[in-house]
């Protein structure tokens, strides 16, 4: 899950980047936020750091059913993983559910 993933990288992202970047993960988490900005959108799954998330940049064709989410609900994503800044990030993500 999100906090899980997250947490990895804080403690050891040495070794979360081993296990984790460049690979297509699945992470599950409760949306904490939802951007929508030039039909690209963004999900911010909650982490247990009120500064910190992991950010899932969607795919065009999962960017156009962004509407149907709502803050606060669970969802799985599946991406690719390319690292940690202050946030996990992945990229190209399509929503599972």
């Amino acid at each position: 899950n999100a906090e899980k993933l997250f947490n990895e990288f804080s403690l050891n992202e040495t070794n979360a980047n081993e296990k984790y970047l460049d690979k297509i993960i699945e992470v599950e988490g409760e949306i904490l936020d939802i951007i929508l900005e030039d039909n690209k959108g963004v999900i911010s799954l909650k982490t247990n750091d009120d500064f910190a998330s992991v950010m899932c940049y969607l795919s065009e064709n999962s960017s156009k059913s962004i509407q149907k989410l709502s803050v606060g609900n669970i969802i799985t994503l599946k991406g690719i993983c390319t690292g940690y800044l202050m946030d996990v990030v992945i990229v190209k993500s399509e929503i599972l559910n």
